[in-house]
């Protein structure tokens, strides 16, 4: 046993000469909190390419909420509860119901100024229109009608999603060092935990309501649509509905 631990101890320290070697010739850095840049600004729009497969690949976006204040919590149980599994409400509506598609998902990309919330999805250009109607609405119905067990289930889902990426080495090195440079410290698997579970019901709603409420992007790729079938304004009038 002694002999292992000795072993297990030079191994460490073996490892932190050599990344302190390897990293001494990089100067410290600002935290991306705090530090002077020129902000970003989410402004929503629309670029198609054209291309030769049978599927159409589409993105829909929204304006999120960046990683400052603690805003994009809602949006990340909002994308778990969209799109986060076999159980979400695009999987089920999309999918299951209508089959539309045979792969959707939700997500919420949070940055320093801000953030995208988007739905993204794979499916024959012919159900492209009415792919896009059902998300539309299913993120509106999210705003009016979410549920406690929606919202809880989704809670424990990103909770097990935070500890599972803690089991290798390189996914926590990975999330040190993004907490490290985005924010000057290592946040601990409790606090984050903490503020999932502070997310409300309401707080999720409100936030579906926001992501409809500001200017959409579409971005798409695959076989060319007429312009009459699936057109930027359509997303504008869907959302305000």
């Amino acid at each position: 046993h002694l002999s292992i631990r000795r072993q297990r101890q030079m191994c460490i320290r073996d490892s932190v000469e050599l990344a302190a070697a390897a990293f001494a010739p990089f100067k410290p850095t600002q935290p991306v909190i705090g530090s002077p840049h020129e902000p970003a600004y989410y402004t929503g729009g629309e670029i198609r390419r054209v291309a030769r497969t049978d599927q159409s690949h589409l993105v829909l976006g929204f304006k999120g909420q960046p990683f400052t204040g603690g805003g994009h919590y809602p949006l990340q149980v909002l994308a778990t509860v969209m799109g986060g599994g076999l159980s979400s409400r695009l999987f089920q509506e999309v999918r299951e119901n209508r089959g539309l598609a045979y792969a959707i998902d939700a997500f919420h990309w949070a940055f320093t100024d801000t953030g995208v919330f988007g739905i993204g999805a794979g499916a024959a250009p012919k159900d492209i229109p009415e792919l896009v109607r059902v998300s539309m609405n299913c993120l509106r119905e999210a705003g009016q009608s979410v549920t406690e067990a929606e919202i809880g289930r989704a809670k424990a889902q990103m909770k097990v999603g935070l500890l599972g990426a803690l089991e290798t080495p390189g996914g926590r090195v990975e999330q040190l060092a993004r907490q490290v440079l985005t924010f000057g410290r290592v946040i601990e698997r409790q606090e984050i935990a903490a503020r999932i579970d502070g997310v409300t019901a309401e707080a999720v709603r409100q936030a579906a309501l926001a992501a409809l409420a500001s200017p959409p992007t579409l971005a798409m790729v695959g076989p060319k649509l007429k312009a009459s079938e699936l057109k930027l304004g359509d997303l504008t009038a869907l959302g305000a509905h």
